[in-house]
């Protein structure tokens, strides 16, 4: 068992990256770790959006050396990664679901800005997929964790039909991007923006 652990242990102390500013969570909106991670996703898997639930990241990591340890920490989870294929009415309805629960997605591929109508219900008012206009009629390809679209009721507000599994789980795709990066400088875009 001993000697197991000590190679486990070589293994998880091994720094990955170096990490340039924290790596801060926010249950309620964008974070630059959600940003990072759903950015993981979407590039990993080739795909036109990304998107992270903010509960699937599980801890903070302060800015230093990134060690295997400390990814798997925020990362701890065999979910493998996954892809899909939605309509962009439908990938609007989606994100519109995340903010009338007051739980939006973290999201890569794209910036919204919204407002709160008097009703208390969201309202977007510009919604760009890689720098253009939403197309309604298009089909976007997105990646997620199999957890996320598991629940993709809970999260998206849809049932997510014909799911492609890949051979990766989310956290080998972040490992093989931090790796690939060796310095992470992460912040907060701006990709969710509530307007008055």
């Amino acid at each position: 068992v001993d000697s197991m652990q000590t190679e486990i242990d070589k293994d998880f102390n091994e720094v990955v990256a170096d990490l340039k500013e924290d790596w801060v969570r926010n249950s309620k909106g964008e974070s630059n770790i959600g940003n990072w991670i759903a950015d993981t996703q979407r590039d990993a898997a080739r795909a036109q959006v990304g998107f992270m639930n903010s509960g699937g990241i599980r801890t903070n990591v302060s800015a230093g050396p990134l060690t295997k340890r400390k990814l798997f920490e925020v990362l701890p989870f065999r979910s493998t990664l996954v892809t899909f294929q939605i309509s962009g009415k439908q990938l609007r309805e989606c994100v519109l679901h995340g903010l009338r629960n007051d739980d939006p997605l973290e999201l890569s591929g794209i910036r919204v800005q919204w407002k709160k109508k008097m009703d208390g219900s969201a309202e977007i008012l510009k919604m760009e997929v890689g720098g253009k206009p939403l197309n309604e009629k298009e089909n976007y390809i997105c990646a997620a964790s199999d957890f996320l679209v598991g629940q993709g009721k809970k999260y998206l507000g849809m049932e997510i039909p014909q799911a492609v599994f890949l051979k990766q789980t989310v956290f080998e795709a972040a490992e093989a991007a931090a790796r690939k990066a060796k310095i992470i400088s992460t912040k907060v875009e701006g990709r969710i923006v509530q307007v008055q």
